[in-house]
């Protein structure tokens, strides 16, 4: 079925928003890093606060480069999760698993996860 809100959830409709990265601190090349659409970044971070989440709410775009230690990079894969179960929406678990796959990748490896807005 149809509906006027399908936009919301096709990746077309952000192809042209600022990007947000998500990197390795340290990392070079793009096997380190997952840019995202700042208004999907928004989405998610807002949910999380909906659901009373402790640290995605906190990284709103200010200032324009937060770093994550390896203890808060654990929180954000916890509230990644809960959030990933929490909707039913392919785009958004598109979004969450790219950086999921970052967050872990640095595991072990690298002290830190950067995260840079526009």
């Amino acid at each position: 079925m149809s509906s006027r809100f399908d936009n919301r959830y096709d990746a077309r409709a952000y192809a042209n928003d600022e990007p947000v990265r998500v990197f390795i601190v340290e990392g070079t090349g793009t096997d380190s890093e997952f840019w995202l659409p700042e208004r999907l970044w928004h989405r998610i971070r807002l949910v999380a606060a909906a659901f009373e989440l402790h640290l995605l709410p906190t990284i709103d775009g200010r200032p324009d480069l937060v770093t994550l230690n390896w203890l808060q990079c654990e929180s954000l894969l916890d509230e990644l999760e809960f959030l990933s179960f929490a909707l039913e929406d392919s785009l958004t678990d598109t979004v969450i698993n790219g950086i999921v796959n970052i967050v872990e990748s640095a595991r072990g490896s690298h002290p830190a996860i950067g995260i840079e807005f526009p």
